[in-house]
């Protein structure tokens, strides 16, 4: 029987893909509604499997927070090079 489930092998596929459906959880039903059951159920892998790529939820919480200030970052600094005049403080 063939499986449709990325193989573990492919893990930073698998990873992106946990953060993605734990990114949505929060975005839709807040911080609180995540549990690595419910995400387990999403991403359709067992709960104990997810521990295979992050300590528990806090560690998806600090994933997703450095992915967000990352992005943050990046925003910011495109603003600052596309500033053609300086800002008088």
């Amino acid at each position: 029987m063939v499986s449709s489930k990325p193989h573990l092998s492919n893990q930073p596929l698998l990873r992106s893909h946990i953060l993605d459906a734990a990114r949505a959880i929060v975005v839709r039903q807040g911080f609180d509604a995540l549990s690595m059951r419910k995400l387990a159920e999403v991403v359709g892998y067992s709960p104990a499997s997810l521990y295979l790529h992050f300590a528990g939820r806090d560690a998806i919480a600090h994933a997703l927070s450095v992915e967000g200030h990352t992005m943050l970052l990046a925003a910011l600094h495109a603003c600052d090079s596309s500033r053609t005049t300086p800002v008088n403080g």
